[in-house]
């Protein structure tokens, strides 16, 4: 097992991280442009609204409704 010191504590950025379950229906925006971030797309729910990878998102044919396939979280470890 590896240990690992830490040595400069860290604060999230994002106070309010969002959250989705399955079966969640969530409102898109803008999928990020930038080649290192390609994949995820803004997502905002009743409570909360930030990045999304987009593979945990099921789009319906009428691009409409946006599904959630699977839990989600943003929520950044602090120290």
């Amino acid at each position: 097992m590896k240990a690992y010191k830490i040595i400069k504590g860290y604060k999230t950025q994002f106070k309010n991280p969002i959250v989705l379950n399955v079966g969640e229906k969530v409102k898109l925006g803008e999928e990020e442009k930038e080649e290192k971030w390609k994949g995820w797309i803004w997502a905002e729910s009743k409570i909360g609204k930030g990045w999304v990878p987009i593979q945990i998102l099921e789009i319906s044919d009428d691009k409409k409704t946006r599904t959630i396939l699977e839990f989600y979280s943003s929520k950044e470890f602090e120290c």
